[in-house]
C-alpha cells in the first residue's frame, strides 16, 4: 500500500511539473538577419533597442532575440538550426530579414521568399492586420505588398524597397514617360534621354562592375510563377535582352548619347548624396543640386512600368503559438513613426540602398532631429515627381534568389563579347540554373 502511494504521489508530481511547464508560455523568439558584418555590437544594441520598445508599449516583455551572424561559417550553422526547426514545426516566431543578407558567397536563410510563400511556412496575416495598433497599411504601397501575398493571404510584409532611377534637371528635360511606357520604348526614343536612363552604365563608383548594366531583372519585370515552378521568360528573350543591353552601353561609350544632358543613376535610397540637405553649395552628382527641380526616370518594363525590389520584409512562423505578440511585432516595425525615426531602418533595414514603405516619408519632416530618417528628405517639387515615378510600380520582387544569377551571367556576357566570343552559351547556362531554382 505504502509502495503504491508513493507510486502515487510520483505521478502527481510529474504531472504537476507538466502543468507548470504548460502554464509558461516559451518566450516569443525573434529572428533577425541583417548581415551586420563589422558591425555587429552596434546592430544587437539597436534590436535591443526594438525588443524594450515593444514591452513599454503593452507588447511582449519575454522576448528571446536570434541574431543570425555575418561570418560565413557561424552564419551557416545558425541557418541549418532554424531551418532544422522550422522543419520540424518549431523554430523562432518572428523573422526579420534583409533580403541581401547572405549575398557575397555567403547563405541566406530564405533565398527566394516567393518559394517559402506557396509552401506555408509563413504565417498569413489578414486577419490580424484589421486590428493593427500602429500601423496606417493604406499608407504602405499597394503594388509592394502584394508581393508578400498570394492565395492564401498576406504571408511577407515587405519592410523597404527600391528601385533604378535616372534623374536629369527638369530645366533640360520635361519629358515624363508614364506607366504605360515599355522597355522598346526606351531603346528606340530618338532624343535618348530614355536609352541612356536603360544604359545603367554611369553609376556610383562603389557599385561593383558586376552589376555595372545589368539590370535585367527590371527588364524582363514579373520573372516566375512560383506556384507552377514556371519562368515567364524563354531564353531566347533573356538572350535578346542581354544582346539589348549590351548594344546599348556599347553605344553609350561610343558617344552616341553625348548630347543628352547632365544625369546621373542610383537606386533610390536613404542618404544618396542628391538628397543630402546639408549639400546646398557642393557640386554632387555630376552637377545636380539637391534644390534643383529634377525629372526622374526609372527602368520600365518589357510590359510596360516599373518593377521595385523588395530589400527587406517581416514574417510571422506559420508554426507560432503566440501569433497575437508575434503581430504585435511586426506592427510596430511598420509603424509611421519607428519607419521615420529608427536607427534600425536608417542603418540595417535599408541596408542604406532603400527607402521605407510608408508613401508619405521622404517629404521634409516638421519634427525633424537629428535620428530622423528624413535627415535624407525630398524638397516638395521633387518629392511630387518620386511619388509619379512611385505610382508607376506594377510589381515588387525580392533582393536576392534569381537575380544574383543575372549579375554573374550579365558579367561573364560582357567579357565574352568584349573578346569577340559566342556568349549564347553563357545565357543557356543560367538560364537553365534559374529554372533549378525555382523548381527546388
Amino acid at each position: 500500500m505504502k509502495k503504491t502511494l508513493c507510486i502515487l504521489l510520483a505521478v502527481l508530481m510529474i504531472i504537476g511539473l507538466f502543468s507548470g511547464c504548460a502554464g509558461e508560455p516559451d518566450p516569443l523568439r525573434i529572428c533577425v538577419d541583417v548581415d551586420a558584418v563589422n558591425y555587429q555590437r552596434t546592430c544587437d544594441s539597436t534590436v535591443q533597442e526594438f525588443v524594450e520598445a515593444l514591452g513599454m508599449l503593452g507588447g511582449p516583455t519575454d522576448v528571446e532575440l536570434d541574431i543570425i551572424p555575418a561570418e560565413a561559417s557561424a552564419r551557416g550553422s545558425a541557418i541549418q538550426r532554424i531551418r532544422t526547426e522550422i522543419m520540424s514545426g518549431q523554430g523562432p516566431d518572428v523573422f526579420i530579414v534583409l533580403c541581401s543578407a547572405g549575398l557575397n558567397g555567403c547563405e541566406s536563410l530564405f533565398p527566394i521568399p516567393e518559394k517559402i510563400m506557396e509552401n506555408n511556412l509563413f504565417l498569413p496575416l489578414d486577419e490580424y492586420m484589421e486590428d493593427a495598433q500602429f500601423t496606417d497599411w493604406n499608407k504602405q504601397i499597394k503594388a509592394v505588398m502584394e508581393a508578400g501575398r498570394n492565395e492564401y493571404g498576406q504571408q511577407i510584409i515587405p519592410l523597404t524597397y527600391t528601385m533604378p532611377i535616372t534623374f536629369y534637371r527638369a530645366s533640360d528635360v520635361s519629358e515624363k514617360p508614364g506607366k504605360e511606357t515599355t522597355w522598346q520604348d526606351m531603346l528606340s526614343d530618338e532624343t535618348g534621354v530614355l536609352a541612356t536612363a536603360g544604359t545603367w552604365y554611369h553609376m556610383d563608383e562603389n557599385v561593383s562592375a558586376l552589376y555595372t548594366g545589368a539590370y535585367l531583372e527590371y527588364i524582363l519585370g514579373n520573372l516566375a510563377d512560383y506556384e507552377n515552378e514556371e519562368l515567364l521568360f524563354t531564353e531566347e528573350e533573356l538572350y535578346q535582352r542581354t544582346t539589348e543591353v549590351l548594344e546599348l552601353k556599347e553605344a553609350y561609350e561610343d558617344g552616341q548619347y553625348a548630347d543628352v544632358p547632365t544625369h546621373f543613376q542610383t537606386r533610390m535610397r536613404i542618404g544618396y548624396q542628391n538628397i543630402e540637405p546639408d549639400d546646398w553649395t557642393k557640386d554632387v552628382c555630376r552637377g545636380i543640386y539637391h534644390h534643383e527641380p529634377q525629372t526622374m526616370i526609372p527602368i520600365y518594363s518589357d510590359d510596360g512600368g516599373v518593377t521595385a525590389t523588395i530589400m527587406s520584409f517581416a514574417a510571422v512562423n506559420a508554426n507560432t503559438k503566440r501569433p497575437e505578440d508575434a503581430f504585435f511585432a511586426v506592427d510596430y516595425l511598420m509603424s509611421t513613426s519607428y519607419q521615420r525615426y529608427s536607427e534600425l531602418y536608417a542603418h540595417w533595414l535599408t541596408g542604406m540602398d532603400a527607402i521605407p514603405m510608408q508613401t508619405d516619408l521622404l517629404q521634409e519632416d516638421p519634427d525633424f532631429n537629428e535620428f530622423s530618417v528624413e535627415r535624407w528628405y525630398l524638397k516638395q517639387e521633387n518629392y511630387e515627381e518620386f511619388v509619379r515615378v512611385r505610382e508607376q510600380i506594377t510589381h515588387a520582387r525580392f533582393n536576392g534568389g534569381l537575380d544574383e544569377g543575372f549579375g554573374m551571367m550579365m558579367f561573364e556576357c560582357r567579357k565574352a563579347r568584349d573578346q569577340g566570343e559566342d556568349y549564347a552559351p553563357i545565357v543557356a547556362e543560367c538560364y537553365n540554373t534559374l529554372k533549378q531554382m525555382i523548381a527546388e
